[in-house]
């Protein structure tokens, strides 16, 4: 869907009457509300339809749509049937805390608050999950596989997460001597069990110990150069004094990259419909496909981080339809994407237009589908060429 600089896909059944998925719904160029507003207006308002929510990450430009959505519904008494809320496992109990904390300072919102939010508009079952590696799900009526994130934080994440954590610490102490605690005091409370993700019951199956461990392979970080983050709306709201700034923007960016490398990444397996990246960033997408566990053609592709970085040179997925989903702040970076993605067929971006593909070509045809359709919500969407 075109939600501007944000991301936000909707997953229905070919046939039957399963319920849709929506994977993530936020953005970095349209208030929460609108992207919102077009999500539900893509469900024909018929959002008591939806029954899984996937967030790959919690980033706002990737849940805080569905935040918004969610207060709406409460406040128009609006509900879901039912509903399955799915998110990554984040290993490091240290990284939850903090990151909490520095989320719920910057956006006045912390993002484990989308599971109570959700429940209030459910009117039956609920359930909420956090998925890694090896995890498999059933949504829209497909069976999906889940790649990333994995059990154990490799080196090369795991010095991302220390590097986070540490420069949080260090800008709370320097806001703390100024009589500021704010990150001290949200620290706190995220550290007391406040906040802690244990309430939406994510095991901690990590301690300091296992940050070395090599469940991943070395991820050469190193390799890539770190690309610029676009900045989200929020997080330019809070009034640190001018010579703080510079450390408030590094802090806060090394959180969004160790967030972004802890996406969801899974794949629908029978009829390789769709495969899906999150924000994951070069070395974790070339850990992902050095694996060979994803296939070589997926129907469509939801690009890595937006489309927006240049891809592996070991990258070989294709997909008839590969989307990346940026808009106005991230577009002039999609060339990077397009000049490394080996395709054979042109890429597509939501720049000017949501995609509507119908998912029933030959390659991924179950024995009760035939034939291929596709059309365009609005403007046929930006296409680039590819290699």
């Amino acid at each position: 869907m075109d939600v501007g600089d944000g991301a936000c896909s909707i997953f229905r059944p070919a046939v039957g009457r399963s319920p849709a998925m929506i994977i993530d719904c936020g953005s970095n160029s349209l208030a929460a509300n609108e992207a919102g507003d077009r999500l539900e207006l893509a469900l024909d308002n018929r959002i008591e339809d939806v029954g899984t929510i996937l967030v790959t990450h919690f980033d706002t430009d990737h849940y805080l749509g569905l935040v918004r959505l969610a207060e709406r519904m409460h406040a128009t008494g609006e509900r879901f049937r039912s509903l399955d809320l799915l998110f990554p496992a984040i290993p490091s109990l240290e990284y939850r805390t903090a990151y909490l904390a520095f989320a719920a300072t910057v956006t006045g919102f912390r993002s484990l608050d989308l599971v109570r939010l959700l429940q209030q508009v459910t009117e039956g079952r609920f359930t909420y999950r956090a998925v890694s590696r090896g995890d498999a799900f059933r949504a829209a009526g497909h069976e999906f596989r889940v790649h990333w994130p994995p059990h154990y934080l490799g080196s090369g994440i795991a010095a991302q997460v220390r590097t986070a954590v540490q420069k949080f610490e260090s800008l709370a102490n320097m806001l703390h001597e100024r009589g500021d605690s704010i990150l001290k005091d949200n620290l706190h409370r995220a550290r007391s069990g406040l906040w802690a993700a244990s309430e939406v019951g994510i095991e901690d199956r990590t301690n300091a110990a296992y940050w070395g461990a090599e469940e991943a392979a070395e991820l050469g970080f190193d390799d890539f150069p770190e690309p610029p983050l676009v900045a989200d709306q929020d997080a330019w709201r809070i009034d640190f004094p001018d010579d703080l700034k510079d450390d408030f923007r590094s802090a806060w960016n090394a959180f969004r990259r160790a967030n972004n490398n802890m996406s969801v990444i899974c794949d629908e397996v029978n009829h390789r419909h769709l495969v899906a990246f999150g924000d994951a960033e070069p070395p974790v997408v070339r850990e992902v496909t050095r694996t060979k566990a994803l296939a070589e053609l997926y129907a469509v592709m939801l690009a890595p981080h937006h489309g927006t970085h240049s891809l592996p040179s070991s990258f070989e997925v294709k997909a008839v339809y590969c989307v990346s989903q940026n808009g106005s702040k991230r577009g002039h970076l999609w060339h990077k994407h397009c000049e490394t993605h080996k395709n054979g067929r042109p890429c597509y971006s939501t720049a000017t237009g949501s995609l509507r593909v119908g998912l029933q070509a030959p390659w991924c045809r179950s024995p009760a589908t035939s034939g291929h359709t596709t059309s365009w919500s609005s403007n046929p969407p930006h296409t680039g060429s590819s290699r």
